[in-house]
């Protein structure tokens, strides 16, 4: 809680763990030595409280890849990434595996994005939870105006999105 990350390769890399908490922390994905860099990386995790974090990219550093948050096989528990801020980054949140299906699954609401390349991208044959949001109350993330795509779904599961 409260943590700073910077000239890390991955900030934090929580992998076949069940209930973490990252909360209210700031990583600084600048270092122009490192082609990839992943701020917070959830694998084969369930459970788990992401909220409130902070994803940034120095202006004046390279544009090589980044990642805000990158999530790989939370199969269909209920998971959330509740706000949190994406700024100028390759992917704000990167999906792959299967994190959910047509009633449960990854929720992202009330995160923001600015001026990323890609907001939310799912990869090829991932899933996430079919609604994001309902109709009585919207998954109220706020997009980049000019990302090459806020919700790019290669996935194998339509997204309707509130």
């Amino acid at each position: 809680d409260g943590a700073r990350f910077s000239n890390s390769v991955k900030g934090v890399r929580i992998s076949g763990n069940s209930h973490a908490e990252v909360t209210r922390c700031t990583f600084n994905l600048t270092d122009p030595d490192l082609y990839s860099i992943v701020g917070l990386a959830l694998d084969s995790c369930t459970g788990y409280l992401v909220e409130e974090n902070t994803f940034t990219r120095n202006i004046r550093a390279p544009e090589n890849v980044r990642y805000g948050i990158t999530v790989n096989k939370s199969d269909i528990d209920a998971n959330s990434l509740y706000r949190n801020t994406f700024e100028r980054l390759s992917q704000g949140i990167r999906v792959t595996g299967n994190n959910g299906n047509a009633s449960t699954g990854l929720q992202m609401t009330c995160n923001e994005f600015s001026n990323n390349e890609y907001d939310i991208y799912m990869a090829a044959k991932s899933t996430i939870c079919r609604t994001q949001g309902s109709s009585s109350k919207g998954a109220d993330n706020i997009f980049s105006a000019n990302a090459t795509n806020n919700l790019c779904n290669n996935g194998t599961v339509p997204v309707d999105y509130y």
